[in-house]
């Protein structure tokens, strides 16, 4: 071999072991493209895919189901496709993007021209890549279903990708991931929808989220920050309450369905979260192996959830998810003034409107076991504004159809800036301000309540108690009395337990509305008792002496017969007309469809009548005084008639309050504080009332006391002696 064949022989192997080297050292260091809207089939928004003018140079994979080859053929904006695009089976002409996306601004800017490329092992092929006005597009060198990832097949164009029939891109959406967001949820507003939005177009949303289907993960983000922002033109639209709270369950089932959709089914665990201007949005999927040491705090930047998330990773529970979400402007939707109260103080909301939701798993051993939101508690603290108002009250309330209730949330004052809702069950709930510094809406008065009616409660069960002894005596005791303390004591000590143990009674609906039903009953049956005392009363006061012996056709059975089945008939008939009109926040009637009124309507009634009897005493009890003015029936008259009449006037002063007629008062314990305290006294005492008059001041059943107190003394004194033998 001469000199110079040398040297040439010299040179090839050293430019071929250089570019060995090169090669080996590119395919080790190289960066990855796998972003699916890169893939030529992708369609998306005018406006299309980002260009690559901030990409940085070097050397590129292409992988993922955006494809792992580069286009690397510019078709012009008019030409037919060239058939290296395509199946071998047609030349269709195609539109590459929904707007050429393929080129740069001006003209053909083809950014496949050029490229160097380096082939390393198994099939793997790298692109020396450089920023560009236009847009590297990718392909699948060998496509297949499976390569395009959830809800997509290969398309018609050679190595793209395109949606399942019925499904596609919504426009503006960017796909992510291992999917290209192929869902039936049409997010393409109509023409009249662009830019400034309507309540229709809103009613459209709505609609659209409410009947899909498939909804991936990749569009949720973008269909909540629209569906929140077009939010805004039912706020600044006149629109009625009640279509405004229909426009506000709709939002929330929407937003629930959206954010439920980024749960997927998983061995571990996983957490994820969304950040919009008007929601914010935390989940936590549990999966069969997940662990407690895993699991993040669910807050918000105004809200913190404190839960037993050890309970929650118990398979028992059948949980899947935790979702916790905040709403900004679902406040002016879910208007505090939906919170319905006996005060007219003004609302403010507080916090921001906050849902928790518990998925469960489709396993259906799970719908056996014990569901964890109907036993176990938890916490959300919310941050407000400072308090102001002296005198305010503050109220975690539940969004139950169509009014903030309370029952499932209790208030904890923390401090001036913070407060801690206890409940007991999820859902959607806020922290609402009554500010105002009336008695009604103070601690006070729940706590007056409580003493007051404990005290009646006692005494009724005295009376009934001396009853119990004296019932033989017809001169002591009738049945409408011993119905009506009987009715008193149940409806009073019933209300008493539910006020008490409401947050935990509210939890169980049906519980709620069964206990509101009994007290319904209760007290209806205790007015009707009432009334049949006011007509005894009214006898008794016309004769100046006990019943007349034509009287005793009504017997005990008779008036039970009026004193129960009027007001079961009542209640019957209420259950029958407006079935769900029992179990408010409170346990007691709800007031929506005027339901209220099957309670108020007959207690009106029955005011009225006994009010007219009343006012019928007091003239019968005016002419007897006159008649006892008249000089000749004066010196008739005995001592002990003397006593006997003044004795009729105080209980028939007293039994003002016994027959009801103070319950007057309540109709106007929104104007005065002070008719409300007379009114929670007076009707809380009815059964201190019946002792004092019927038994205190009734000289046979003194007689009964004196005689069981001196047998008890003698039983006593006795006592040591027996013992002593």
């Amino acid at each position: 071999m001469s000199s110079i064949q040398s040297w040439i022989a010299a040179l090839l192997l050293t430019t071929v072991t250089h570019g060995v080297t090169d090669n080996t050292s590119i395919c080790q260091n190289y960066k990855t493209l796998s972003d699916p809207w890169r893939n030529i089939g992708f369609k998306s928004v005018c406006g299309g895919p980002p260009k690559d003018l901030n990409l940085m140079p070097g050397w590129y994979r292409f992988t993922g189901v955006g494809g792992d080859r580069l286009v690397n053929y510019c078709p012009s904006n008019s030409s037919t496709t060239p058939k290296y695009l395509i199946n071998n089976s047609s030349s269709t002409q195609l539109q590459l993007y929904s707007c050429d996306a393929l080129y740069g601004s001006t003209g053909i800017d083809c950014a496949q021209a050029n490229i160097s490329t380096v082939y390393c092992d198994d099939g793997v092929i790298l692109y020396n890549l450089s920023p560009t006005n236009g847009l590297y597009a990718s392909r699948h060198s060998s496509c297949s279903n499976s390569s395009c990832g959830e809800y997509a097949q290969c398309g018609f164009l050679f190595g793209s990708c395109e949606c399942n029939p019925g499904l596609s891109v919504p426009d503006g959406v960017l796909s992510q991931g291992s999917t290209y967001g192929c869902t039936d949820l049409p997010i393409k507003p109509s023409p009249e929808c662009q830019g400034d939005s309507s309540v229709k177009c809103v009613e459209i949303l709505l609609s659209q989220i409410q009947n899909s289907t498939v909804i991936p993960p990749v569009v949720i983000t973008h269909t909540l920050d629209m569906l929140m922002n077009s939010t805004v033109v039912l706020i600044n639209t006149s629109i009625n309450d009640t279509l405004l709270v229909s426009y506000g369950n709709a939002v929330l089932n929407a937003t629930e369905k959206l954010v439920s959709a980024l749960v997927v089914k998983t061995n571990t665990s996983y957490y994820t979260s969304i950040s919009l201007p008007s929601i914010k949005a935390a989940v936590f999927v549990f999966g069969p192996n997940s662990s407690v040491m895993d699991i993040p705090s669910l807050n918000t930047s105004t809200a913190y959830l404190d839960i037993d998330f050890t309970k929650l990773s118990n398979g028992n529970t059948g949980i899947e998810a935790v979702i916790f979400m905040s709403y900004t402007n679902m406040s002016s939707i879910l208007k505090p003034d939906f919170f319905n109260t006996s005060s007219s103080a003004k609302k403010t909301m507080m916090s921001t409107v906050l849902t928790l939701k518990f998925l469960y798993n489709s396993n259906q051993e799970h719908s056996r076991q014990k569901r964890f939101d109907d036993s176990e508690p938890f916490n959300v603290t919310v941050e407000h504004a400072p308090v102001i108002t002296d005198g305010s009250m503050f109220h975690c309330v539940n969004w139950r159809d169509v009014e903030w209730v309370e029952g499932n949330c209790k208030h904890i004052r923390i401090n001036n800036s913070h407060s801690k809702c206890f409940c007991v069950h999820p859902g959607t709930f806020a922290l609402i301000m009554q500010a105002s510094g009336s008695i009604k809406d103070n601690r006070s008065l729940y706590m007056l309540n409580t003493v007051a009616v404990s005290v009646g409660l006692f005494f009724l069960f005295l009376a009934l108690l001396t009853f119990a002894v004296c019932q033989r005596n017809p001169k002591v005791i009738n049945a409408a009395l011993i119905n009506l303390c009987i009715s008193l004591f149940l409806a009073h000590l019933l209300f008493l337990l539910t006020q008490t143990f409401l947050l935990d009674i509210a939890s169980d609906v049906l519980l709620c509305a069964v206990l509101a039903g009994v007290e319904h009953f209760l007290f209806l049956s205790a007015f009707v008792w009432m009334s049949i005392e006011a007509v005894l009363l009214f006898i008794v006061v016309k004769n100046l002496t006990q019943i007349r012996p034509k009287m005793e056709m009504l017997s005990w059975k008779c008036l039970t017969v009026i004193g129960y089945v009027i007001p079961l008939t009542v209640v019957g008939v209420s259950i029958g007309l407006v079935p769900e009109g029992y179990g408010s926040s409170q346990c007691w009637l709800k007031t929506t469809q005027g339901f209220l009124w099957s309670f108020l309507g007959p207690v009106c009634v029955i005011l009225a009548l006994n009010l007219i009897i009343f006012i019928s005493i007091g003239f019968l009890m005016v002419s007897t005084l006159r008649k006892l003015n008249n000089e000749v029936l004066q010196t008739k008259l005995t001592q002990s008639d003397n006593d006997l009449i003044k004795s009729v006037m105080l209980k028939v002063l007293l039994q003002f309050v016994i027959i009801g007629c103070s319950w007057i008062l309540g109709f106007f314990t929104d104007s005065s504080d002070v008719m409300m305290i007379l009114f929670l006294i007076f009707n809380s005492q009815q059964g201190t009332f019946i002792f004092f008059i019927h038994c205190v001041l009734n000289h046979e059943i003194r007689q009964q006391y004196k005689k069981f107190l001196s047998c008890s003394c003698f039983s006593s004194k006795s006592a040591p002696k027996t013992s002593g033998k």
